[in-house]
């Protein structure tokens, strides 16, 4: 029954970032994941079951498409701003 509620997290959330990445929203998997997790945790009534690995792995995806974003470009424009 955990694994269910997970998978309807994961469902949730794919489906609200496929939607704000259909709007043009800037990292779309993101805010979707986040707030998917905010609905459920505010309209299921239940303990959320997600296991560390899982959020370790999204951590390291994440920390991955950040940085693959820091291009000489964009270190240039952040160097203006100093």
């Amino acid at each position: 029954m955990k694994v269910l509620r997970l998978l309807l997290l994961v469902a949730a959330a794919a489906l609200i970032s496929y939607g704000l990445s259909s709007l043009g929203m800037i990292l779309p998997w993101l805010f979707g994941s986040m707030i998917a997790t905010i609905l459920y945790i505010r309209l299921v009534k239940r303990e959320l079951y997600f296991p560390r690995w899982l959020g370790d792995l999204g951590v390291i995806i994440m920390a991955i498409e950040i940085g693959s974003t820091l291009t000489l470009d964009a270190l240039l424009d952040m160097r203006a701003d100093i």
